[in-house]
Parts: C-alpha cells; sequence; structure tokens
C-alpha cells in the first residue's frame, strides 16, 4: 500500500512536468499542449509543427511590432519583398510582395493575399514579363482520405501550381496556402555536396533574390514525412532572440541535416524574423532590423494565440 501511495505521488509530479510526446511532434509546458515544437541547432532558431498549422498572413509590419504583440502571433517573415523600409510604414504603392504568399481562408474573406511572384517590381509597372518561376510550399487535404499532404514545386502563380500538379497526378485538389520563396530542390540534390552543382544548374538560372556568400541573416522553410504526416520547420538564423550571421549553404546544410525531403529560402538580412514563445512560455523575438515585411508564416495555433 505504502509503495502504491509512493507511485501515485511520483506520478502527480511528472504529469506536471515538461514532457514531449513519443513523435516529438507536441510539446508541454506548464502543463499546457501546445502545437509545436520549438528547438536550436547549428546556430539556427527552429520551430517545428504539422504542416497544416502555418499559414502565409499579410500583416505589413516587422514581426516584433506591438501590433503583432497585441494580436499575439508567432511565427517568422514569409517570402521576398521589395521593401527596406525601417521606422515609418511604407505607403502601399511602395510595398508589394515579390512571391506567393497565399491562403484560401484568407481569399475567401477577401483579405490581401498575393498569387504570383515577380523578380522586378519595376518591371512590372512596364509590363515587362514580370513573373518568374519560384519555389513555393503548398499544402492541399485530399478529399479521398482527408489526408494532408504537402510539397515544393518551382512555379509562376497559384494557377501554375494547380496545373503543374494536375499534369503531374490528373487530379485537382484542395489548396489550403501556398508560400513562395527560392527552391533549394532538395529531392534532385540532397547531399551536402551537391551544392556546387545545385548553385550552378538552379540558384543562379531562376535569379535569386539573395546574396548566397555573405554572412547574414536567413530564414526559410522545410517539409518533411514523419510518421504519415507532414511537418514543417520555420528557421530562422537566431539563437535566444539574437541574430546569428549564416550563409545560404549554412541554411541549406541545415534543412540536409534536419531530414527534410525539400526546402525554400525566404528573404533574409533584416527581414528575417520571428517571433515564438521557449518551452517555459517565454516570448522569443528576433526582430533582424525591424523593417517592414509584407507577409509572415504565421502558427495557427499555439498555447496563447489562434
Amino acid at each position: 500500500m505504502k509503495k502504491l501511495f509512493l507511485l501515485l505521488i511520483l506520478l502527480f509530479i511528472l504529469s506536471g512536468c515538461t514532457a514531449h510526446s513519443d513523435d516529438n511532434s507536441i510539446l508541454k509546458y506548464n502543463n499546457k499542449p501546445v502545437n509545436y515544437l520549438l528547438f536550436e541547432q547549428d546556430d539556427f532558431t527552429v520551430i517545428k509543427t504539422k504542416a497544416e498549422n502555418i499559414k502565409p498572413e499579410t500583416i505589413r509590419s516587422p514581426i516584433c511590432s506591438d501590433y503583432i504583440r497585441n494580436l499575439g502571433y508567432y511565427g517568422i517573415n514569409a517570402g521576398f519583398f521589395n521593401t527596406v523600409y525601417r521606422g515609418a510604414k511604407p505607403a502601399d504603392a511602395d510595398f508589394i510582395s515579390m512571391s506567393i504568399a497565399w491562403s484560401k481562408e484568407d481569399a475567401e474573406k477577401d483579405l490581401e493575399v498575393c498569387e504570383f511572384s515577380v523578380r522586378d517590381p519595376e518591371k512590372v509597372a512596364l509590363g515587362e514579363g514580370p513573373y518568374i518561376s519560384r519555389g513555393t510550399l503548398f499544402l492541399y487535404e485530399d478529399d479521398t482520405n482527408g489526408v494532408y499532404e504537402a510539397g515544393v514545386i518551382s512555379a509562376e502563380n497559384c494557377d501554375d501550381v494547380e496545373n503543374q500538379m494536375k499534369l503531374r497526378t490528373g487530379r485537382d485538389y484542395d489548396y489550403i496556402y501556398m508560400v513562395g520563396g527560392g527552391n533549394f530542390y532538395l529531392n534532385e540534390y540532397p547531399n551536402i555536396d551537391d551544392w556546387d552543382k545545385w548553385r550552378e544548374e538552379k540558384y543562379l538560372t531562376e535569379g535569386p533574390l539573395v546574396s548566397e556568400n555573405g554572412k547574414t541573416g536567413r530564414s526559410g522553410i522545410g517539409i518533411k514525412k514523419e510518421n504519415g504526416a507532414w511537418y514543417v520547420y520555420l528557421v530562422t538564423s537566431g539563437t535566444n532572440g539574437e541574430g546569428k550571421p549564416k550563409t545560404l549553404k549554412d541554411l541549406r546544410d541545415l534543412f540536409i541535416s534536419l531530414g527534410c525531403s525539400d526546402a525554400i529560402y525566404l528573404d533574409g538580412d533584416g527581414s528575417s524574423q520571428m517571433r515564438c514563445a521557449d518551452n517555459n512560455g517565454n516570448v522569443i523575438e528576433n526582430p533582424g532590423d525591424n523593417r517592414y515585411i509584407w507577409a509572415m508564416v504565421r502558427l495557427i495555433k499555439s498555447n496563447d494565440s489562434n
């Protein structure tokens, strides 16, 4: 009887402690389940969550602004923007997205989304073939089994993603979101030693918007299927909220070390921003240089925001 009493006390104590689930996907702090796992690897801060737990959202604000804090949003910056504005908010006419940032939810609500990628905003105004094929992370729900499926494909716009996927599979899908960036093509170049080949055959030919060799802020998203479910890894180059300058190769190497099957790089330098809570519930902020960004990749559910 005494042993049983001691065992019950021990179980009660353990129930209030921080714990990880078997598939390492659900984290608990303060005995409250949340839908992401936060960790640091190679001086990068990584948020791991199920693919259906994110969405691109137009914010036109720095991620670590009072506006976002009041909303309680967690996440990282989205794709590319034509802004380096700091301090005063830029005028809408001078502030556009240069990569896809679309969600079905926001589009149905007539909220601001971006359905195409461009190389140069000035060429858009001149009508000189503005579209560019860029790596696009997508999520859809398979109506035959209700399972979410993720992938990365190079596309000019949302319709291009749908058309390419229909050619591959012969089916139309119910797309949940799309996020554009630069394609690492990890499915074609899966090894760390493939860097030079990827750089020459893909990166340079697709008109990159970032410098690959300079050490600066970096951000990106990797995908990985585990136990039948797709997970995303939202990454910024920062540890404990402090920026850590990295090369593009460092970011690519990280996604390979995480075992991601595909990944995209997002805007870097001062646009590389993140806001999240650590395992103890303390908010971590990596503000970059506090510049305004057009959209963020937001965690839909966390322990204190929905």
